[in-house]
Protein backbone atom coordinates (compact mmCIF):
# COMPACT_ATOMS: atom_id res chain seq x y z
CA UNK A 1 0.00 0.00 0.00
CA UNK A 2 2.68 2.56 1.37
CA UNK A 3 4.59 1.41 -2.16
CA UNK A 4 1.56 2.68 -4.62
CA UNK A 5 1.21 5.82 -2.83
CA UNK A 6 4.55 6.24 -3.27
CA UNK A 7 4.38 5.44 -6.64
CA UNK A 8 1.22 7.14 -7.28
CA UNK A 9 2.82 10.62 -5.50
CA UNK A 10 5.84 10.04 -8.30
CA UNK A 11 4.15 9.67 -11.19
CA UNK A 12 1.66 12.28 -10.06
CA UNK A 13 4.35 15.11 -9.60
CA UNK A 14 6.41 14.25 -12.73
CA UNK A 15 3.58 14.15 -15.01
CA UNK A 16 1.57 17.25 -13.39
CA UNK A 17 5.24 19.20 -13.96
CA UNK A 18 5.15 17.81 -17.37
CA UNK A 19 1.60 18.16 -18.18
CA UNK A 20 1.81 21.93 -16.87
CA UNK A 21 5.30 22.51 -18.71
CA UNK A 22 3.82 21.77 -22.26
CA UNK A 23 0.69 24.20 -21.05
CA UNK A 24 3.24 26.56 -20.48
CA UNK A 25 5.36 26.20 -22.83
CA UNK A 26 2.08 26.83 -25.67
CA UNK A 27 0.30 28.67 -23.54
CA UNK A 28 3.13 31.05 -24.21
CA UNK A 29 2.55 30.72 -28.20
CA UNK A 30 -0.94 31.40 -28.22
CA UNK A 31 -1.77 34.43 -26.66
CA UNK A 32 1.32 36.12 -28.81
CA UNK A 33 -0.75 35.19 -31.93
CA UNK A 34 -3.84 36.15 -30.64
CA UNK A 35 -2.29 39.88 -30.41
CA UNK A 36 -0.71 39.57 -33.63
CA UNK A 37 -3.26 38.43 -36.11
CA UNK A 38 -6.46 39.81 -33.54
CA UNK A 39 -4.88 42.40 -31.74
CA UNK A 40 -5.40 43.18 -27.95
CA UNK A 41 -9.27 43.93 -28.30
CA UNK A 42 -9.66 40.43 -28.64
CA UNK A 43 -6.70 39.08 -26.46
CA UNK A 44 -8.82 41.05 -23.78
CA UNK A 45 -11.74 39.92 -24.36
CA UNK A 46 -10.64 36.36 -24.11
CA UNK A 47 -9.17 37.24 -20.77
CA UNK A 48 -12.95 38.64 -19.73
CA UNK A 49 -14.73 36.28 -20.83
CA UNK A 50 -12.76 33.70 -19.06
CA UNK A 51 -13.22 35.45 -15.60
CA UNK A 52 -16.62 35.54 -16.25
CA UNK A 53 -17.47 31.89 -16.37
CA UNK A 54 -14.83 31.33 -13.41
CA UNK A 55 -17.50 33.09 -11.43
CA UNK A 56 -19.90 30.94 -13.03
CA UNK A 57 -18.66 28.17 -12.14
CA UNK A 58 -19.07 29.19 -8.32
CA UNK A 59 -22.92 27.47 -8.88
CA UNK A 60 -20.55 24.61 -8.42
CA UNK A 61 -18.45 25.59 -5.62
CA UNK A 62 -18.37 23.84 -2.87
CA UNK A 63 -18.60 20.42 -3.89
CA UNK A 64 -15.08 19.36 -4.73
CA UNK A 65 -13.50 20.01 -1.68
CA UNK A 66 -16.10 18.48 0.43
CA UNK A 67 -16.18 15.11 -1.89
CA UNK A 68 -12.40 14.85 -2.01
CA UNK A 69 -12.37 14.89 1.86
CA UNK A 70 -15.46 12.75 2.18
CA UNK A 71 -13.67 10.24 -0.32
CA UNK A 72 -10.35 9.86 2.16
CA UNK A 73 -12.06 8.10 4.25
CA UNK A 74 -13.41 5.02 2.74
CA UNK A 75 -10.50 5.16 0.13
CA UNK A 76 -7.60 4.39 3.37
CA UNK A 77 -10.85 2.07 4.83
CA UNK A 78 -10.97 0.52 0.90
CA UNK A 79 -14.72 0.57 1.14
CA UNK A 80 -15.81 0.25 -2.01
CA UNK A 81 -19.78 0.82 -1.22
CA UNK A 82 -18.80 4.04 0.91
CA UNK A 83 -16.74 5.21 -2.13
CA UNK A 84 -20.32 4.33 -4.39
CA UNK A 85 -22.03 6.55 -1.81
CA UNK A 86 -20.24 9.39 -1.93
CA UNK A 87 -19.55 9.48 -5.78
CA UNK A 88 -23.11 9.31 -6.34
CA UNK A 89 -24.15 12.06 -4.07
CA UNK A 90 -21.18 14.29 -6.24
CA UNK A 91 -22.61 13.27 -9.13
CA UNK A 92 -26.20 14.36 -8.36
CA UNK A 93 -24.91 17.72 -7.06
CA UNK A 94 -22.77 18.06 -10.01
CA UNK A 95 -25.69 17.68 -12.74
CA UNK A 96 -28.44 19.29 -10.40
CA UNK A 97 -26.55 22.61 -10.50
CA UNK A 98 -25.05 22.46 -14.35
CA UNK A 99 -28.83 23.19 -15.48
CA UNK A 100 -28.03 26.75 -13.83
CA UNK A 101 -24.61 26.96 -15.22
CA UNK A 102 -26.31 26.60 -18.70
CA UNK A 103 -28.72 28.94 -18.15
CA UNK A 104 -26.03 31.49 -17.26
CA UNK A 105 -24.37 30.98 -20.44
CA UNK A 106 -26.86 32.01 -22.27
CA UNK A 107 -28.35 34.67 -20.52
CA UNK A 108 -24.28 36.04 -20.44
CA UNK A 109 -23.70 35.33 -24.27
CA UNK A 110 -27.45 37.80 -25.10
CA UNK A 111 -26.42 40.42 -22.04
CA UNK A 112 -22.51 41.10 -22.07
CA UNK A 113 -22.03 42.41 -25.67
CA UNK A 114 -24.73 44.78 -24.85
CA UNK A 115 -22.34 46.33 -21.72
CA UNK A 116 -18.84 45.86 -22.81
CA UNK A 117 -17.25 48.73 -24.60
CA UNK A 118 -15.60 47.25 -27.50
CA UNK A 119 -14.90 47.80 -31.31
CA UNK A 120 -15.66 43.85 -31.55
CA UNK A 121 -19.49 43.63 -33.49
CA UNK A 122 -22.37 41.92 -31.16
CA UNK A 123 -22.29 38.50 -33.10
CA UNK A 124 -18.91 37.46 -32.52
CA UNK A 125 -18.69 38.49 -28.78
CA UNK A 126 -21.89 36.80 -27.98
CA UNK A 127 -20.78 33.56 -29.90
CA UNK A 128 -17.37 33.40 -28.40
CA UNK A 129 -19.32 33.90 -24.69
CA UNK A 130 -21.71 30.94 -25.86
CA UNK A 131 -19.38 28.39 -27.02
CA UNK A 132 -16.74 29.02 -24.17
CA UNK A 133 -19.58 28.66 -21.48
CA UNK A 134 -20.53 25.00 -23.27
CA UNK A 135 -17.44 23.87 -22.93
CA UNK A 136 -17.96 24.52 -19.07
CA UNK A 137 -21.70 22.92 -18.98
CA UNK A 138 -20.80 19.83 -20.91
CA UNK A 139 -17.53 19.23 -18.75
CA UNK A 140 -19.13 19.54 -15.07
CA UNK A 141 -22.37 17.26 -16.21
CA UNK A 142 -20.70 14.83 -17.65
CA UNK A 143 -16.77 14.53 -16.03
CA UNK A 144 -16.26 16.51 -13.17
CA UNK A 145 -17.15 13.85 -10.47
CA UNK A 146 -14.65 11.71 -11.64
CA UNK A 147 -11.85 14.24 -11.46
CA UNK A 148 -12.58 14.40 -7.39
CA UNK A 149 -12.53 10.95 -7.52
CA UNK A 150 -9.52 10.81 -8.78
CA UNK A 151 -7.78 13.15 -7.14
CA UNK A 152 -8.73 11.84 -3.85
CA UNK A 153 -7.27 8.34 -4.98
CA UNK A 154 -3.92 9.49 -5.39
CA UNK A 155 -4.61 9.18 -9.64
CA UNK A 156 -4.30 12.79 -10.61
CA UNK A 157 -1.51 11.82 -13.18
CA UNK A 158 -4.77 10.16 -14.93
CA UNK A 159 -6.04 13.84 -15.51
CA UNK A 160 -2.91 15.39 -15.99
CA UNK A 161 -2.55 12.87 -19.21
CA UNK A 162 -6.13 13.14 -20.24
CA UNK A 163 -5.54 17.17 -19.82
CA UNK A 164 -2.01 16.93 -21.68
CA UNK A 165 -3.26 15.42 -24.81
CA UNK A 166 -6.18 17.04 -24.73
CA UNK A 167 -4.03 20.42 -24.41
CA UNK A 168 -2.00 19.18 -27.18
CA UNK A 169 -4.90 18.72 -29.83
CA UNK A 170 -5.97 21.62 -28.88
CA UNK A 171 -3.43 24.11 -29.21
CA UNK A 172 -1.56 22.36 -32.24
CA UNK A 173 -5.25 23.47 -33.89
CA UNK A 174 -5.07 26.26 -32.51
CA UNK A 175 -1.73 27.45 -34.02
CA UNK A 176 -2.45 25.97 -37.46
CA UNK A 177 -5.69 27.90 -38.02
CA UNK A 178 -4.70 31.01 -36.24
CA UNK A 179 -1.58 30.93 -38.76
CA UNK A 180 -4.33 31.69 -41.68
CA UNK A 181 -6.51 33.94 -39.70
CA UNK A 182 -9.72 32.07 -39.16
CA UNK A 183 -12.58 33.88 -37.09
CA UNK A 184 -11.75 33.35 -33.81
CA UNK A 185 -15.99 32.10 -33.14
CA UNK A 186 -14.62 29.29 -35.27
CA UNK A 187 -11.87 28.55 -33.00
CA UNK A 188 -14.11 28.54 -30.21
CA UNK A 189 -16.34 26.12 -31.81
CA UNK A 190 -13.19 23.84 -32.14
CA UNK A 191 -12.73 24.07 -28.31
CA UNK A 192 -16.16 22.63 -27.49
CA UNK A 193 -15.70 19.70 -29.63
CA UNK A 194 -12.00 19.10 -28.38
CA UNK A 195 -14.06 19.62 -25.22
CA UNK A 196 -16.64 16.73 -25.33
CA UNK A 197 -13.41 14.65 -27.16
CA UNK A 198 -12.28 15.11 -23.16
CA UNK A 199 -15.25 13.91 -21.45
CA UNK A 200 -15.33 10.50 -23.52
CA UNK A 201 -11.61 9.86 -22.40
CA UNK A 202 -12.98 10.41 -18.74
CA UNK A 203 -15.84 8.19 -19.44
CA UNK A 204 -13.88 5.80 -20.96
CA UNK A 205 -10.99 5.58 -18.04
CA UNK A 206 -13.24 5.16 -15.06
CA UNK A 207 -15.12 2.50 -16.79
CA UNK A 208 -12.04 0.31 -17.10
CA UNK A 209 -10.56 1.54 -13.48
CA UNK A 210 -13.96 1.58 -11.53
CA UNK A 211 -16.16 -0.38 -12.57
CA UNK A 212 -17.57 -1.16 -9.49
CA UNK A 213 -19.25 2.70 -9.80
CA UNK A 214 -21.52 1.10 -12.10
CA UNK A 215 -23.56 -0.47 -9.12
CA UNK A 216 -26.60 1.47 -7.71
CA UNK A 217 -26.05 2.99 -4.73
CA UNK A 218 -27.93 5.69 -2.30
CA UNK A 219 -26.40 9.07 -2.09
CA UNK A 220 -24.37 9.63 0.98
CA UNK A 221 -25.47 13.54 1.15
CA UNK A 222 -24.11 13.49 5.02
CA UNK A 223 -20.79 13.20 3.96
CA UNK A 224 -20.95 15.96 1.95
CA UNK A 225 -22.16 18.75 5.21
CA UNK A 226 -19.10 20.88 5.04
CA UNK A 227 -20.26 21.91 1.13
CA UNK A 228 -22.09 25.08 2.28
CA UNK A 229 -19.16 26.17 4.11
CA UNK A 230 -16.48 25.46 0.94
CA UNK A 231 -19.27 27.33 -1.15
CA UNK A 232 -18.48 30.84 0.76
CA UNK A 233 -14.62 29.45 0.68
CA UNK A 234 -14.79 29.12 -2.91
CA UNK A 235 -16.72 32.29 -3.41
CA UNK A 236 -14.98 34.70 -1.83
CA UNK A 237 -11.67 33.00 -3.50
CA UNK A 238 -13.17 33.56 -6.94
CA UNK A 239 -14.13 37.32 -6.07
CA UNK A 240 -10.39 37.70 -4.68
CA UNK A 241 -8.88 35.96 -7.32
CA UNK A 242 -10.91 36.92 -10.13
CA UNK A 243 -11.48 40.69 -10.02
CA UNK A 244 -8.91 42.20 -11.78
CA UNK A 245 -9.68 41.85 -15.30
CA UNK A 246 -13.04 42.62 -15.32
CA UNK A 247 -12.43 45.37 -13.10
CA UNK A 248 -9.80 46.39 -15.52
CA UNK A 249 -12.59 46.23 -18.76
CA UNK A 250 -14.62 48.13 -16.43
CA UNK A 251 -12.83 50.50 -15.69
CA UNK A 252 -10.43 50.89 -18.17
CA UNK A 253 -10.25 49.42 -21.23
CA UNK A 254 -9.78 46.34 -23.15
CA UNK A 255 -6.21 47.36 -24.13
CA UNK A 256 -5.30 47.71 -20.09
CA UNK A 257 -6.69 44.33 -19.58
CA UNK A 258 -4.52 42.86 -22.14
CA UNK A 259 -1.69 43.96 -20.21
CA UNK A 260 -2.51 42.53 -17.41
CA UNK A 261 -3.20 39.33 -19.08
CA UNK A 262 0.53 39.48 -20.41
CA UNK A 263 1.99 39.41 -16.77
CA UNK A 264 -0.52 37.67 -15.48
CA UNK A 265 -0.23 35.03 -17.84
CA UNK A 266 2.85 33.77 -17.45
CA UNK A 267 2.95 34.34 -12.96
CA UNK A 268 -0.03 32.22 -13.18
CA UNK A 269 1.51 29.68 -15.61
CA UNK A 270 4.33 29.17 -13.23
CA UNK A 271 1.49 29.39 -9.79
CA UNK A 272 0.09 26.23 -12.10
CA UNK A 273 3.14 24.59 -12.72
CA UNK A 274 3.95 24.32 -8.98
CA UNK A 275 0.46 23.79 -7.95
CA UNK A 276 0.36 20.84 -10.54
CA UNK A 277 3.22 19.32 -8.52
CA UNK A 278 0.80 20.06 -5.46
CA UNK A 279 -1.93 18.48 -6.45
CA UNK A 280 -1.05 15.62 -7.67
CA UNK A 281 0.43 15.17 -3.88
CA UNK A 282 -2.24 16.93 -1.73
CA UNK A 283 -3.35 13.56 -1.17
CA UNK A 284 -0.87 12.49 0.99
CA UNK A 285 -1.81 15.03 3.47
CA UNK A 286 -5.10 14.25 3.60
CA UNK A 287 -4.96 10.09 3.71
CA UNK A 288 -1.85 10.98 6.87
CA UNK A 289 -4.22 12.89 8.58
CA UNK A 290 -7.65 10.35 7.58
CA UNK A 291 -5.54 8.38 9.94
CA UNK A 292 -5.92 10.60 13.09
CA UNK A 293 -2.03 10.55 13.78
CA UNK A 294 -1.04 13.84 14.84
CA UNK A 295 2.89 13.50 15.27
CA UNK A 296 3.09 12.16 12.21
CA UNK A 297 1.10 14.64 10.54
CA UNK A 298 3.09 17.30 11.72
CA UNK A 299 6.31 15.87 10.67
CA UNK A 300 4.83 15.25 7.00
CA UNK A 301 3.10 18.62 6.85
CA UNK A 302 6.40 20.91 8.13
CA UNK A 303 8.17 18.85 5.56
CA UNK A 304 5.88 19.54 2.32
CA UNK A 305 5.77 22.83 3.63
CA UNK A 306 9.34 23.58 3.65
CA UNK A 307 9.45 21.72 -0.06
CA UNK A 308 6.36 23.68 -0.98
CA UNK A 309 7.45 26.91 -0.07
CA UNK A 310 10.93 26.96 -1.09
CA UNK A 311 9.82 25.69 -4.93
CA UNK A 312 7.64 28.68 -5.12
CA UNK A 313 10.32 31.13 -3.85
CA UNK A 314 12.70 29.55 -6.50
CA UNK A 315 10.71 29.66 -9.14
CA UNK A 316 9.18 33.14 -8.71
CA UNK A 317 13.01 34.69 -7.73
CA UNK A 318 13.27 33.66 -11.50
CA UNK A 319 10.26 35.22 -12.88
CA UNK A 320 10.92 38.54 -11.47
CA UNK A 321 14.37 38.71 -12.87
CA UNK A 322 13.41 37.94 -16.51
CA UNK A 323 9.66 39.15 -17.09
CA UNK A 324 10.75 42.58 -18.22
CA UNK A 325 13.10 40.96 -20.59
CA UNK A 326 10.22 38.38 -21.81
CA UNK A 327 7.93 40.70 -21.99
CA UNK A 328 9.73 42.54 -24.17
CA UNK A 329 10.47 40.02 -26.74
CA UNK A 330 6.81 38.80 -26.54
CA UNK A 331 4.78 41.99 -27.19
CA UNK A 332 7.87 42.99 -30.02
CA UNK A 333 5.45 44.54 -32.74
CA UNK A 334 2.68 45.13 -30.76
CA UNK A 335 2.13 48.51 -30.88
CA UNK A 336 -1.30 49.80 -29.61
CA UNK A 337 -0.04 49.81 -25.97
CA UNK A 338 2.75 49.90 -23.92
CA UNK A 339 3.71 45.99 -22.45
CA UNK A 340 6.56 46.74 -20.83
CA UNK A 341 6.33 48.66 -16.95
CA UNK A 342 8.76 48.39 -14.35
CA UNK A 343 6.62 48.95 -11.87
CA UNK A 344 4.57 45.42 -12.71
CA UNK A 345 6.68 42.50 -11.82
CA UNK A 346 7.28 43.49 -8.06
CA UNK A 347 3.53 43.72 -7.69
CA UNK A 348 2.81 40.18 -9.43
CA UNK A 349 5.41 38.32 -7.75
CA UNK A 350 4.62 39.68 -4.61
CA UNK A 351 0.72 38.63 -4.89
CA UNK A 352 1.89 34.71 -6.09
CA UNK A 353 4.24 34.77 -2.87
CA UNK A 354 1.83 35.65 -0.51
CA UNK A 355 -0.73 33.26 -2.07
CA UNK A 356 1.50 30.44 -2.28
CA UNK A 357 3.05 30.82 1.38
CA UNK A 358 -0.29 29.99 2.63
CA UNK A 359 -1.18 26.81 0.77
CA UNK A 360 0.01 23.83 2.93
CA UNK A 361 -1.89 25.96 6.19
CA UNK A 362 -4.83 26.83 3.86
CA UNK A 363 -5.06 22.85 2.78
CA UNK A 364 -4.40 21.19 6.67
CA UNK A 365 -7.85 24.11 7.34
CA UNK A 366 -9.64 21.93 4.56
CA UNK A 367 -8.70 18.67 5.15
CA UNK A 368 -9.43 19.01 9.25
CA UNK A 369 -12.73 19.94 8.75
CA UNK A 370 -12.36 23.47 9.83
CA UNK A 371 -13.84 25.65 6.80
CA UNK A 372 -16.79 26.34 8.59
CA UNK A 373 -15.43 28.03 11.52
CA UNK A 374 -12.79 30.41 9.25
CA UNK A 375 -15.52 30.93 6.34
CA UNK A 376 -16.20 34.61 7.64
CA UNK A 377 -12.35 35.32 7.44
CA UNK A 378 -12.75 34.38 3.92
CA UNK A 379 -15.60 36.71 3.23
CA UNK A 380 -13.53 39.41 4.70
CA UNK A 381 -10.49 39.28 2.08
CA UNK A 382 -12.36 38.94 -0.90
CA UNK A 383 -14.33 42.33 0.52
CA UNK A 384 -10.73 43.69 0.95
CA UNK A 385 -9.87 43.24 -2.22
CA UNK A 386 -12.98 44.15 -3.69
CA UNK A 387 -13.26 47.48 -2.27
CA UNK A 388 -9.78 48.31 -2.23
CA UNK A 389 -8.87 47.54 -6.13
CA UNK A 390 -12.27 49.67 -6.86
CA UNK A 391 -11.12 52.39 -5.08
CA UNK A 392 -7.30 52.04 -6.08
CA UNK A 393 -8.19 51.48 -10.08
CA UNK A 394 -9.37 54.67 -9.82
CA UNK A 395 -6.60 56.33 -8.78
CA UNK A 396 -3.81 54.43 -10.27
CA UNK A 397 -5.21 51.90 -12.63
CA UNK A 398 -3.52 48.88 -12.93
CA UNK A 399 -1.25 49.44 -10.14
CA UNK A 400 -4.69 49.93 -8.16
CA UNK A 401 -5.78 46.11 -8.86
CA UNK A 402 -3.17 44.42 -8.03
CA UNK A 403 -2.00 46.17 -4.78
CA UNK A 404 -5.95 45.99 -3.59
CA UNK A 405 -5.42 42.09 -3.85
CA UNK A 406 -1.70 42.74 -2.12
CA UNK A 407 -3.69 44.33 0.79
CA UNK A 408 -5.47 41.53 1.45
CA UNK A 409 -3.64 38.87 0.68
CA UNK A 410 -1.36 40.58 3.89
CA UNK A 411 -4.67 39.87 5.94
CA UNK A 412 -5.61 36.71 5.19
CA UNK A 413 -1.95 34.53 4.72
CA UNK A 414 -1.04 35.49 7.94
CA UNK A 415 -4.47 34.92 9.08
CA UNK A 416 -4.23 31.73 7.28
CA UNK A 417 -0.98 30.69 8.92
CA UNK A 418 -1.81 31.42 12.25
CA UNK A 419 -4.99 29.64 12.51
CA UNK A 420 -3.51 26.48 10.94
CA UNK A 421 -0.67 26.41 13.77
CA UNK A 422 -2.75 27.73 16.77
CA UNK A 423 -5.72 26.43 16.25
CA UNK A 424 -5.47 23.13 14.54
CA UNK A 425 -1.56 21.69 15.18
CA UNK A 426 -1.74 23.58 18.60
CA UNK A 427 1.46 25.27 18.40
CA UNK A 428 3.60 28.61 17.49
CA UNK A 429 3.24 29.72 13.95
CA UNK A 430 7.00 30.45 14.23
CA UNK A 431 7.90 27.74 12.30
CA UNK A 432 6.38 28.94 8.99
CA UNK A 433 6.92 32.53 9.70
CA UNK A 434 11.43 31.63 9.60
CA UNK A 435 11.36 30.29 6.76
CA UNK A 436 9.17 32.73 5.28
CA UNK A 437 11.83 35.24 6.56
CA UNK A 438 14.92 33.67 5.21
CA UNK A 439 13.38 33.41 1.29
CA UNK A 440 12.43 36.96 1.66
CA UNK A 441 15.49 37.88 2.66
CA UNK A 442 17.08 36.32 -0.28
CA UNK A 443 14.49 37.60 -2.91
CA UNK A 444 15.23 40.89 -1.56
CA UNK A 445 18.94 41.15 -2.09
CA UNK A 446 17.93 39.46 -5.78
CA UNK A 447 15.59 42.70 -6.18
CA UNK A 448 18.31 45.17 -5.17
CA UNK A 449 20.52 43.53 -7.45
CA UNK A 450 17.92 43.21 -10.47
CA UNK A 451 17.31 47.30 -9.85
CA UNK A 452 21.21 48.37 -10.18
CA UNK A 453 21.52 46.13 -13.20
CA UNK A 454 17.81 45.87 -15.01
CA UNK A 455 19.04 48.35 -17.82
CA UNK A 456 21.36 46.05 -18.34
CA UNK A 457 19.15 42.71 -18.61
CA UNK A 458 16.34 44.00 -20.59
CA UNK A 459 19.34 44.69 -23.48
CA UNK A 460 21.62 41.70 -22.85
CA UNK A 461 18.76 39.45 -23.46
CA UNK A 462 17.83 40.10 -26.76
CA UNK A 463 16.46 37.30 -28.01
CA UNK A 464 14.63 34.07 -27.40
CA UNK A 465 17.75 31.90 -27.64
CA UNK A 466 19.57 33.97 -24.95
CA UNK A 467 16.38 34.05 -22.77
CA UNK A 468 16.42 30.51 -22.56
CA UNK A 469 19.88 29.91 -21.91
CA UNK A 470 19.75 32.68 -19.25
CA UNK A 471 16.28 31.04 -17.89
CA UNK A 472 18.24 27.80 -17.18
CA UNK A 473 21.37 29.29 -15.68
CA UNK A 474 19.47 31.46 -13.34
CA UNK A 475 16.94 28.69 -12.36
CA UNK A 476 19.81 26.51 -11.58
CA UNK A 477 21.44 28.90 -9.02
CA UNK A 478 18.10 29.84 -7.71
CA UNK A 479 17.37 26.37 -6.90
CA UNK A 480 20.54 25.56 -5.48
CA UNK A 481 20.46 28.52 -3.22
CA UNK A 482 16.99 27.95 -1.74
CA UNK A 483 17.48 24.15 -1.61
CA UNK A 484 20.57 25.08 0.93
CA UNK A 485 18.32 27.60 2.90
CA UNK A 486 15.64 25.01 3.33
CA UNK A 487 18.58 22.37 4.07
CA UNK A 488 19.80 24.61 7.02
CA UNK A 489 16.66 26.06 8.31
CA UNK A 490 14.63 23.18 8.52
CA UNK A 491 15.59 19.72 10.75
CA UNK A 492 13.35 17.49 8.99
CA UNK A 493 13.80 18.39 5.68
CA UNK A 494 17.73 17.81 6.86
CA UNK A 495 17.15 14.89 9.15
CA UNK A 496 15.56 13.21 5.43
CA UNK A 497 18.62 14.34 3.64
CA UNK A 498 21.07 12.91 5.96
CA UNK A 499 19.41 9.29 6.32
CA UNK A 500 18.73 9.40 2.03
CA UNK A 501 22.69 10.10 1.70
CA UNK A 502 23.57 7.20 4.51
CA UNK A 503 21.73 4.81 2.68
Amino acid sequence: MAENKGRNARINAFLGFFNQFVILALGLVIPRLVLVNYGSEVNGLLTTVTQIFTYVALLEAGIGNASINAFYKPIVAQDKDGICDVFSATQKYFRKVTLLYALCVIVISFGYPLVVASELNYATIFWVIFFQGMSGVVTFYFSAAYRQLLTADGKYYIISTIHLIIYILSSASKIILMSYGVDIVFLQVLNFIITCIQILMFVWVMRKRYGYLKKVSSPNMAALSERNAFVVHEVSSTIFSSTDALVLSTFCSLKVTSVYTVYNMVFTSLSSLINSVNNGLNYILGHVYAKNDSKKYEVAHDTYESIYMMSVFAVFTVAYVLILPFVSLYTAGVVDIQYVDEFLPILFVGIQLLSCSRAVASRLITISGHAKATQGRSIIEACINLVASLILVNLIGIYGVLLGTIIALLYRSNDIIIYANKKILKRSPYCTYKKMLVYLSIFAIVVILCEIFKEHLISLISNFLVFIIGGFVCTLISIIVYALATFLVDNNVRKIIIEKVKK
